[in-house]
């Protein structure tokens, strides 16, 4: 019970530093990382601290593509693991694939809303091509001001509420 408020807590800061800042600071990462590594030594010694650490690397390691081509941001991806220290592997798996769910949703909606669904998906496509064309990844550029950016930890945040309630009620 304790984790989850803990969790809420760190999400709702970082959100907050996402909605005003469009940045998530390493010093509150950190914090977010501290807190998980001694929750995780105080209910399972070494070995739970060893849990703990292996479990941060699971979103490291599923999302470094995309923040490779610079799709997400590093914030949220360190974000994604810090919450994942704090819950079980399978809540953190959870996590990512809610996010996701909960971001295409919301890009959907947004995309609709402005009129630029058909733009973006050529975009894409372009993207894609261009990719194929160069033999390489390259940086995906979609941003073009700001109110089209999506604070994705709105999404990890509404993600976690999900499951979390799920959890209580099921």
């Amino acid at each position: 019970m304790w984790m989850n408020i803990l969790c809420f807590l760190v999400l709702i800061v970082a959100t907050v530093f996402d909605l005003r800042m469009y940045r998530i600071p390493n010093a509150w990462i950190l914090m977010g990382y501290g807190i998980g590594m001694i929750a995780a030594i105080l209910s399972g010694g070494l070995y739970g601290l060893l849990q703990t650490l292996l479990r941060a690397t699971i979103p490291i390691f599923i999302l470094y593509i995309l923040f490779f081509i610079r799709a997400m941001g590093a914030g949220d991806v360190k974000l994604m693991s810090c919450i994942a220290m704090m819950c079980s592997t399978q809540k953190a798996l959870q996590l990512i694939i809610y996010s996701f769910c909960i971001g295409a949703v919301l890009s959907v909606i947004r995309l609709c809303i402005n009129g630029q669904g058909v733009a973006r998906v050529f975009q894409f496509f372009t993207y894609i091509r261009h990719c194929v064309q160069a033999g390489q990844i390259e940086e995906y550029h979609t941003i073009e001001n700001q109110q089209s950016y999506l604070h994705f930890s709105v999404c990890i945040l509404l993600a976690y509420c999900a499951i979390t309630l799920r959890e209580v009620w099921l």
